[in-house]
Order: C-alpha cells, then sequence, then structure tokens
C-alpha cells in the first residue's frame, strides 16, 4: 500500500494571492480614477458651454447694438 503524502499548500496559495492583489486593488482603483476624472472633466465642459455660449436670439442683439454704436461713432 502506498501512503498518501500530505503537503501544505497554503503558504503557496498565500504567496500566490498577495502577488495578485495589489495588481487587482491598482487596476480598480485606476479604473475608478478614470471614471472621476472624466466625471470632472464632463461637468466642466459643460460649465464652459454654459458660460461661453449664446443664443442665437441674443447674439443677433448684440450685433444690431454693435452697429448701432459704429454708425453713431462714426457720424
Amino acid at each position: 500500500m502506498s501512503e498518501v503524502k500530505k503537503t501544505d499548500h497554503s503558504a503557496a496559495v498565500l504567496a500566490s494571492i498577495k502577488s495578485q492583489v495589489p495588481t487587482v486593488v491598482d487596476k480598480y482603483l485606476g479604473t475608478k480614477l478614470d471614471d472621476a476624472l472624466l466625471r470632472i472633466l464632463e461637468r466642466h465642459t459643460a460649465d464652459l458651454i454654459k458660460k461661453y455660449s449664446v443664443l442665437p436670439a441674443q447674439s443677433l442683439s448684440r450685433i444690431k447694438n454693435l452697429k448701432r454704436v459704429r454708425k453713431r461713432l462714426s457720424e
């Protein structure tokens, strides 16, 4: 009858887990940072659009006012 060897693989498993966990955590945190940066950029872009966009009616009235002012200055 052959003997069954009992080997403790817990040290190998623990070493494997220790080597893989930092990589997984780094990737997870990296994607979270990417998502956060993307949200910040989208919010900033929306704020810039709101700040600098001009409605067509507003721009038309501004152009008319500028023409009036230029006409008065040229007289």
